[in-house]
């Protein structure tokens, strides 16, 4: 098989769409100003991701982003896929409650009480933001639950806004695992099990180089949509770097 056109079959059939998901960089800058003890783990900065992602502009709120219905029991519902609480649920509504307060004490989201339910706003922001595949985030969504469905949701995000968004010239992610878990507060294997499952999953278009000795290798990531752009940079860095394709 010719490697580096392993996705040129993508040329057709793959989901085109002009609308996209959008994260505030800050999520990922705002630990480096915080003491120790009140730094956002990365379950905190997943769930705020995730809640950026599934706001819509609500005009009960002059059309600010608001989650609806987003009371701690109702994101475990959602969350974790389930209608009723059952096993270990009361442990895992204290985790989203207290990450819920911790994201609210810091400014990140405002609580707002309606009638019966509890909304969440997301502020918005103009610029200094990282730009999400709905198509991508979607599937994640569809097939998994749970902590490990916003830690993915987090470690696509992350890598996402590693990039400028809009560009197609930085479609193409370079950063390691190390520099990503920096961004989440978590380690790079977690990182790395993470970035594991998006590609098994086909969720993301990859290239694995290594350098003319093979003893340095190297991840470069993309949207599927985004494969050309990734495929035209991996056959400019062969010529000009010297680095041979693995996969």
């Amino acid at each position: 098989m010719n490697l580096i056109a392993k996705y040129d079959s993508y040329k057709e059939g793959l989901p085109k769409t002009e609308i996209y998901g959008i994260v505030d960089k800050t999520i990922f800058q705002i630990n480096f100003d915080l003491e120790v003890n009140d730094k956002l783990t990365f379950d905190e900065i997943s769930l705020f991701i995730y809640l950026s992602y599934m706001s819509s502009r609500a005009t009960i709120y002059n059309g600010k982003r608001t989650v609806i219905g987003a009371d701690d029991v109702s994101l475990y519902k959602l969350i974790y896929k389930t209608s009723k609480l059952a096993g270990r649920y009361q442990e895992k509504i204290s985790k989203i409650n207290k990450s819920l307060s911790h994201l609210k004490r810091l400014g990140l989201i405002k609580s707002m009480l309606y009638i019966d339910r509890e909304d969440i706003i997301i502020p918005d922001v103009e610029d200094n933001y990282g730009r999400l595949s709905p198509v991508t985030v979607e599937s994640i969504i569809k097939i998994s639950k749970g902590d490990a469905l916003l830690k993915h949701i987090g470690v696509y995000a992350a890598m996402k806004s590693t990039v400028y968004a809009g560009s197609t010239n930085t479609s193409v992610v370079e950063k390691n695992s190390k520099y990503i878990a920096h961004m989440l507060n978590t380690t790079s294997t977690t990182v790395d099990r993470h970035l594991k499952w998006l590609r098994d999953n086909k969720l993301i278009c990859y290239f694995l180089c290594a350098s003319e000795k093979g003893t340095v290798r190297k991840y470069y990531y993309a949207d599927l949509p985004d494969w050309e752009n990734l495929r035209d940079n991996i056959k400019t860095k062969i010529k000009r770097e010297h680095i041979q394709l693995i996969a």
